[in-house]
Parts: structure tokens; C-alpha cells; sequence
């Protein structure tokens, strides 16, 4: 059995987000001869881990089949310290397959999810939300690599590695295992360079740092509030997004996002018009045909019934024309609407909003958690 070690650059690990202890946690990949555990064999472990000198990478690789019972005996003594394994797709096949191979080896298996000891973060599940957004629709790791902005050196897939070994275990071929071990480098390299797709999902979770500015213009003659955001974290790549707003069937409205490295232009449709603010308790609301508005019944009281009726849901309100920007839902209030029916939320402009912006954060939140991934 092969083992080889080597220290790997520094990445950003983003562990705050995804939940891990670097000094703790275990990066592995394998490769086997197959997809059934019960009828083939895993040669090749791979690892990345932080020590005193960085991050190290080490691979195991079988020279052959037979040295199978080694090469997981060696990996499960190096992995038996660490409290978290990270792995791409590993729990429908990395870590079912080791623990089968393990048990048939008659070694200890490495993963009992049932276990508060040992923690699992399957990368390919968490990053699996980010389906629409990149434009992928299987979620391979290189296409998720791609995203990142990542370009492996190797070309091969695990198929073209099955072919490679049997033909390494007659002739041991050192191209062969260069090109066998540089598919297993990358695939753990690459779940590093995974990790900053991090900020895409704080993003879309409403997670940013502050919100800096806000300034109001116009665009084809409508109101437009331009709000200005520093991020939690820098997206891979710059970022240009249409979020839909909740608008009456006739409509069409976005909330536009723009966003490069650490900083985010969030754009607010707007409108100059009388809206209209609907109380909740209608029952203690009267309504004035003539003044088309409702007032509470203890004012109503001094009006001459034959101008008051009592209120219903749709006609309790109060209007109020102004500037209004639009909203997902009645996040900033007094919240306002063109009609009872409408799907459409309005908030009234306030100086407040220029003056101290991070008023605006429950709206920015609410929004981005909007993002179609």
C-alpha cells in the first residue's frame, strides 16, 4: 500500500457557516472498484485535515485488491480522532460503502448516524438548494467546481479510475497512479473550493453585514429606492438578479440585485399615488361613503347614522397618498395597499430610511430570502 502526504495552500474554510471545527474535521473521498460494496473493493482514500504545518492532504492507494484490509485499516486509524467528516454525495455512497467494506474486513466501521459523537456535512446536500441558481441541473461536483470558479487539472470520472487500477494491479504503471491519485487530489481539492459557495446561501438567507446607504432616483419615470448592502461574505462571481415582487395578475414589478465581491445594490420599485391602509379590527370601524374612509366608533359616534355604515374587512381603511416603494409582505408598517384584494404591499417613505439605514434591514432580509435558488 502507497500512502503519500503533502501540504495544501490555505482556503477559506467558511467553518462559522457550515458548522465545523477545522482543527476537528476530516475532508474524504474514495474510489473503488464499483458501485456495490458486496461486490467490489475500495483502493484509493483520500483526506484533507489541518495540522501545525496547514492543511495536508493524504492518499492511501492499494496496490492491489488483496491490500484492501490495510489500506482501510491505515484510513480508519488516521480518521479515528476526528469528530466531524465532510464528504460530496458521501451519505449515499462514501460512507454507507466504507462501513460495508469495513465490516466485511472485520475492522470498525467509520460512520453510525445514529452516533452524537461523530458529525456529518455532506457538502452536495447542503449546496444543493444553489440547483437553480447555477444554471446545473444535476449538481455534479465539477459543475458545482465551475460555479466556484474552480478548473481542475484532471479529466477523468471514477470509471475511467476502475479501468486504471485493474491495469495498475498487473503492471504498476506509474503514469497510471500519478493520474489515479490526481483524480482523488482534485475531488478533495475541489470540496475545498466548494466552500465559498457558502456566501450564496447566506445570501439567500437574509444573513448580511450592514446596510450602508440608501438613495432614492427614478427609473422610466417611477420612484426607485437604491439601497446599499456590505455583505457577510464575498460571492465567487459577480451576481445580477430579478426577484419577483407580489403584484396583482396584470402587473409585472422586480426587485433587482446586483452584487460584487462584498457589496450589494438592492433596487426598490417605487410609486407616487394614494394607497390605501386597512385596519384590522374592523369591527370597531365605522364607514364614511361620503369621505370614502373609515373611523373608529368612538369618533363615529358624533356622525348622523344615515352617513355611516358599519365597517366590513375591505372597507376599513384610511388613504394616504405619497411616495410608496414596494415590499413582499407587510414587513415596514404602516403597510398599504391599493386595494383589499391586492397582492401588491406598499411602504410609505420615511427621512428615517436616509438618515439611519439599517431601519431598512427587516426589508432587505425579507427580500433576499425571496431569491429564486
Amino acid at each position: 500500500m502507497i500512502r503519500e502526504t503533502a501540504i495544501l495552500p490555505d482556503f477559506p474554510d467558511y467553518h462559522g457557516f457550515w458548522g465545523f471545527d477545522p482543527g476537528k474535521s476530516l475532508f474524504f473521498d474514495i474510489e473503488t472498484s464499483g458501485l456495490s460494496a458486496a461486490s467490489s473493493h475500495v483502493f484509493l482514500i483520500g483526506t484533507i485535515c489541518r495540522t501545525e504545518h496547514g492543511w495536508q492532504l493524504t492518499q492511501y492507494l492499494a496496490e492491489r485488491t488483496s491490500e484492501e484490509p490495510e489500506l482501510l485499516a491505515a484510513f480508519l486509524a488516521d480518521a479515528a480522532p476526528f469528530s466531524t467528516l465532510i464528504h460530496f454525495n458521501g451519505t449515499t455512497f462514501d460512507l454507507p460503502y466504507i462501513n460495508a467494506r469495513a465490516r466485511a474486513c472485520h475492522l470498525p466501521i467509520l460512520y453510525d448516524d445514529a452516533s452524537d459523537c461523530i458529525f456529518s456535512i455532506d457538502l452536495y446536500q447542503k449546496l444543493r438548494r444553489l440547483k437553480k441558481l447555477s444554471g446545473y441541473a444535476h449538481m455534479k461536483q465539477k459543475d458545482l467546481e465551475a460555479f466556484a470558479g474552480w478548473q481542475r487539472e484532471d479529466t477523468l470520472t471514477g470509471r475511467h479510475l476502475i479501468a486504471m487500477f485493474h491495469a495498475y494491479e498487473k503492471t504498476s504503471d506509474p503514469e497510471l497512479r500519478r493520474l489515479m491519485l490526481l483524480h482523488n487530489r482534485d475531488d478533495l481539492v475541489g470540496m475545498t473550493r466548494l466552500l465559498p459557495l457558502a456566501a450564496y446561501l447566506m445570501l439567500a438567507e437574509g444573513r448580511f453585514a450592514t446596510v450602508s446607504s440608501t438613495a432614492a432616483s427614478a427609473s422610466h419615470g417611477l420612484p426607485l429606492l437604491r439601497i446599499r448592502l456590505e455583505l457577510a461574505a464575498p460571492l465567487p462571481r459577480e451576481l445580477s438578479l430579478s426577484i419577483p415582487c407580489p403584484v396583482d395578475s396584470s402587473e409585472e414589478a422586480f426587485f433587482e440585485l446586483f452584487v460584487n465581491n462584498l457589496t450589494a445594490i438592492l433596487e426598490i420599485p417605487g410609486v407616487d399615488t394614494e394607497l390605501k391602509y386597512f385596519f384590522q379590527d374592523y369591527k370597531n370601524y365605522y364607514y364614511l361613503p361620503l369621505e370614502d374612509q373609515a373611523i373608529h366608533k368612538s369618533v363615529a359616534a358624533y356622525v348622523e347614522k344615515e352617513y355611516r355604515t358599519p365597517a366590513k374587512a375591505a372597507t376599513c381603511y384610511t388613504r394616504k397618498s405619497g411616495r410608496f416603494y414596494m415590499q413582499p409582505s407587510a414587513i415596514l408598517t404602516p403597510a398599504f395597499r391599493p386595494s383589499y384584494e391586492s397582492r401588491a404591499v406598499y411602504f410609505a417613505w420615511q427621512d428615517g430610511y436616509e438618515t439611519c439605514p439599517e431601519l431598512l434591514r427587516p426589508l432587505v432580509t425579507a427580500i433576499l430570502q425571496q431569491i429564486p435558488l
